[in-house]
């Protein structure tokens, strides 16, 4: 176990190495997270684990709500064309949920959120969410971008993202209200 979080813990910016073993010291096996985008999608989280090399789906998953923070469709990402992050505001409060990733599914995880690029997509935050007892890890976005920005096929991505989003926050019964915005704007850009 040990060598599988020195392997994670050396591929990861500084910010990210401290928040995940400041993290790691309080676990016991596995560490919580917080999800607010495609994550939440079962299937789709299957799915893309895999392709990192770690079969896994959403253990323990809970609808949780993350105060002081909003969700915004403006992170740059390669395999959605743009992808929701979390920003502070004060009067904020998104949506998601909370579930636990096995130590040795971290370096998995972590590649398929993109923080072991060479200019990572996210970088790792602790949280406090509300109906959870502990700080827990979530992934705030470090390349803006507007969806204004994107190609017609990084749109065509987007909106699959979205869709796959609106999926899951239906499962789970977060609201999914800007989602279907975003949906019903992007859709409206394609057709142009």
């Amino acid at each position: 176990m040990d060598s599988i979080l020195s392997e994670v813990v050396k591929r990861l910016d500084r910010d990210s190495e401290l928040v995940l073993t400041d993290t790691i010291s309080e676990a016991v096996g596995k560490i919580r997270v917080f999800s607010y985008g495609s994550n939440m999608n079962e299937e789709e989280f299957k799915k893309e684990m895999k392709r990192h090399g770690y079969e896994l789906g959403l253990k323990r998953a809970k609808k949780r709500t993350l105060s002081g923070y909003r969700r915004s469709l403006d992170n740059e990402s390669g395999s959605h064309g743009i992808a929701f992050s979390i920003h502070r505001y004060e009067s904020g409060h998104v949506e998601g949920i909370c579930h636990d990733i096995p130590i040795e599914a971290l370096g998995a995880f972590l590649s398929k959120e993109g923080l072991f690029s060479w200019r990572p997509n996210y970088k790792l935050i602790k949280v406090k969410v509300e109906q959870e007892p502990k700080g827990i890890l979530s992934l705030v976005g470090l390349k803006r971008t507007t969806i204004r920005e994107l190609t017609d096929n990084d749109k065509e991505k987007a909106l699959k993202y979205v869709q796959a989003t609106i999926l899951g926050a239906k499962r789970w019964k977060v609201n999914d209200s800007y989602m279907k915005r975003l949906k019903k704007q992007l859709s409206s850009d394609k057709s142009r």
